[in-house]
């Protein structure tokens, strides 16, 4: 496989890990697969979610912080794909990222419009934003 020249901006915005990470893009450009391939390289305790399953939907969109701690305690590093299908996920990550500014969270998308209006708003000022074409 040959290496993305994003997947460096990823890693180093993650080793930053002062902000949220947000990737996204049109279908299939290889979002998770760039992603992947930059997590195991940084030696993180990671949590990797596909919100494409229902069963988590409900958690992640709560807005319920005590929820969200559950979920993600004891982990380093977060990574939440197909982040769009999860209503109200910017305020989520907001109160997670808020409460927590030590976890590192970065999602991915495959709607550019939906991701960036899910986050936009609630995530003002808190995300690095990468597109992948």
């Amino acid at each position: 496989m040959v290496r993305r020249h994003l997947a460096d901006k990823i890693q180093a915005d993650l080793k930053n890990g002062s902000k949220v990470v947000v990737v996204h893009g049109a279908r299939q450009v290889g979002k998770t697969t760039v992603v992947k391939s930059v997590l195991p390289e940084l030696g993180l305790h990671c949590l990797s979610v596909n919100a494409d399953d229902r069963r988590i939907e409900s958690a992640w969109a709560s807005r319920d912080l005590s929820r969200l701690e559950l979920l993600t305690g004891g982990y380093d590093l977060v990574f939440l794909d197909e982040a769009q299908r999860i209503p109200d996920i910017g305020l989520s990550l907001k109160l997670l990222h808020d409460a927590h500014p030590e976890l590192r969270l970065i999602i991915t998308g495959s709607s550019s419009l939906e991701i960036a209006s899910s986050t936009k708003e609630s995530l003002t000022g808190r995300t690095f934003t990468h597109v992948l074409y």
